[in-house]
């Protein structure tokens, strides 16, 4: 994982976005892991599987404004849809304004609608 960190060099506050036609989910939770000693937030702009508890330390279905900067670990907000087998961002509005107010969160975001 070292050389992830090396080969993106992410420094401070940064919006990322993952696009492409496949392996978008698993280097988002890749890129996540990397940086887990630091504050992320993960979401999507689409839809991915419903990941498995161990990938996130914290979990937002709503109320995104409340998300607590500062505090280390992985972040994941979305609506879990399809009886939990996946996940969306229904409200991406909130997520948009919780990255630009709650900038001490590295962002990391699976997407293929940017």
């Amino acid at each position: 994982m070292e050389s992830l960190k090396k080969c993106f060099d992410l420094q401070g506050k940064e919006i990322v976005s993952i696009v492409g036609s496949g392996g978008k989910t698993s280097l988002m939770w890749a890129l996540a892991k990397t940086y887990r000693k630091e504050a992320v937030l993960v979401s999507t702009t689409t839809k991915i599987g419903f990941p498995q508890r161990q990938l996130y330390d914290y979990f937002y279905t709503n109320h995104f404004e409340k998300i607590t900067p500062n505090i280390c670990g992985i972040t994941l907000a979305g609506t879990a849809i399809n009886n939990q087998t996946k996940l969306t961002i229904a409200a991406f509005c909130g997520i948009k304004r919780c990255a630009t107010t709650r900038t001490n969160h590295r962002n990391i975001v699976s997407s293929t609608d940017c």
